[in-house]
């Protein structure tokens, strides 16, 4: 499937004749990860650490950890719509997270480990977080700043 013609140079013309074919009803964690039963115990993540550490995850195993966090995050009142922050580096635990999200209809706010403490706390506050999923090595990050980051509830930490 061709994308464009290369040798149309008439930007306007290809705009106006581009249009996305998204279905009505979505979800990226079905799309990418659990419409794969019949590849189940095929390796789907391939995870190394700074240490050289290295770990292979299966599109079920995969399914099976964002099912339970997805769990959790219903049983802690999470729903449709909720915005759940993230701030994990790049690992299993960020991967999972998002994930598990999506399957429940919650948005991600993807928070970068590189923010300092106040640029935290306006993105929890403007976002509305419901909920914040970070390691033990970033929760004092939102310390003193999740108890408000919404304005009808208090926020909760998860800690990987």
């Amino acid at each position: 499937m061709q994308f464009m013609d290369s040798t149309n140079r008439d930007f306007a013309a290809l705009q106006a004749q581009f249009s996305w074919s998204i279905p009505e009803y979505f979800n990226i964690a079905q799309a990418v990860c659990d419409r794969h039963e019949s590849i189940a115990d095929r390796v789907a993540l391939y995870y190394e650490n700074e240490q050289g550490d290295e770990a292979r995850y299966t599109f079920g195993e995969i399914k099976q950890l964002s099912n339970q966090l997805a769990h959790l995050l219903v049983s802690m009142g999470i729903g449709r719509g909720d915005r759940v922050a993230i701030i994990l580096p790049q690992c299993l635990e960020a991967a999972i997270s998002h994930l598990a999200i999506y399957k429940i209809g919650a948005i991600a706010v993807p928070l970068s480990v590189m923010f300092g403490n106040d640029a935290v706390k306006y993105r929890l506050q403007d976002s509305g977080a419901a909920l914040v999923i970070t390691g033990s090595t970033h929760h004092t990050m939102v310390e003193g700043s999740y108890l408000t980051c919404r304005r009808s509830r208090g926020c909760s930490i998860v800690t990987t």
